[in-house]
């Protein structure tokens, strides 16, 4: 792939990103203005106690707001494996590697490899995080108000049962000087988990806005996305059974939920509009998978990398896909999981053994020494 095209992908994806997080940093804005804390803030603003929130190493680390941590990758990556080691410091408390899906628990220091679009970002688990849904319209569109909120939660995998968590959004006009005297609005989305022998049951609810000013929306939809665990058993949205529905199918009336696979996320959709008086409460069971899942995500986006630098090579030294079945067969796991997700336990199950055998495929490629070495160095990392 030509480096200016990837360059463009991954700060196209990047500006997407952030103009998806305006709610979740607009919220963090006005706490800033009521605190004097920056949005960003270091370490050892949070953790004063903790030597390593002092130490250069560390230093580039910094807190996005109250529930993301990043530390950003400013080492020049290895131009022969394409990846770059990090040292991370994760803090107390259990976080979840947002792009990989791998949960840590802290105070420990990690090595992890990165390629050039992945970004550490790290989401304190339990934690609720309003998002826009991500479109090219949105850019520079700020301060409009989304008339939909994807509300992103990341269940602790190791909780301490029950568990709970909430999360308070803060909107205004956007424009004028009347949030000085009060013209504003806040709700508030809790959380909150438990769990028996066979499964999980988590609550997400919205809660009654407080507070109003002029132009706020007389009503709202929300999507509910659970990142990191199966297909659920059953969800209810106010009581409402909500029915599976092919990611790919046309919109319902009623609520449903689809299956993201490749990164185990449930996304539940078409819930009822949400009123400024009124509550959305949406319960889900969830089976336990027996296993540790985390990190799935990191290792599924590994292997369609690998795929498409492999593909590249038609016409140059060309690998025929017959010479990586293993890395074909590993990679479509997630996209098995989002066609039928009743599949997912067995299919996860069986997975890390198909991704052996992938990382074992990759170390006799028959492919050019420098792109061999890059697919090995992807899948083994």
């Amino acid at each position: 792939m030509d480096l200016s095209s990837e360059n463009y992908e991954i700060m196209r994806d990047a500006m997407l990103l952030r103009s998806s997080l305006v709610p979740y940093l607009y919220t963090a804005a006005r706490k800033a203005y009521d605190t004097g804390i920056a949005i960003l803030s270091p370490l050892y603003y949070r953790f004063p106690e903790a030597e390593e929130a002092y130490l250069d190493e560390f230093m580039n680390q910094y807190f996005f707001g109250d529930q993301i941590m990043v530390a950003p990758v400013t080492s020049p990556l290895n131009t022969t494996t394409g990846l770059v080691l990090k040292n991370i410091w994760i803090p107390p408390g259990t976080w979840v590697e947002w792009f990989s899906g791998q949960s840590y628990t802290g105070p420990q220091t990690i090595t992890s490899s990165y390629t050039l679009d992945e970004i550490p970002v790290f989401v304190q688990a339990g934690s609720i995080l309003p998002v826009a849904p991500q479109s090219t319209n949105s850019i520079g569109q700020a301060q409009k108000l989304p008339e939909t909120l994807h509300l992103l939660v990341f269940p602790p995998v190791n909780m301490q049962s029950p568990f709970t968590s909430q999360y308070s959004l803060y909107e205004d006009d956007g424009d004028s000087e009347e949030y000085h005297t009060g013209v504003y609005a806040n709700t508030t989305f809790l959380f909150s988990a438990s769990e028996d022998d066979n499964q999980y049951i988590f609550t997400v609810q919205v809660n009654p806005v407080e507070g109003a000013f002029e132009g706020m929306l007389k009503s709202r939809n929300y999507e509910v996305h659970l990142v990191g665990f199966l297909p659920p058993d059953q969800i209810q949205a106010n009581g409402q059974n909500a029915e599976y529905q092919n990611a790919f199918a046309s919109s319902s009336s009623t609520p449903t939920w689809t299956y993201e696979g490749e990164t185990l996320t449930v996304k539940i959709a078409n819930l009822p509009a949400v009123q400024p008086e009124n509550t959305l409460t949406v319960k889900v069971s969830v089976p336990k998978p027996g296993f540790d899942v985390s990190g799935f995500r990191k290792k599924a986006r590994r292997l369609m990398k690998a795929k498409t630098l492999l593909d590249n090579q038609w016409g140059i030294k060309t690998v025929y896909q017959s010479d990586f079945d293993h890395i074909l067969n590993a990679g479509e796991t997630g996209r098995k999981m989002t066609y039928n997700p009743s599949l997912s336990l067995s299919l996860l199950s069986t997975f890390p053994s198909l991704y052996k055998a992938a990382v074992n495929e990759s170390q006799y490629l028959t492919a050019d020494p420098a792109i061999q070495l890059q697919t090995y160095s992807l899948l083994s990392s």
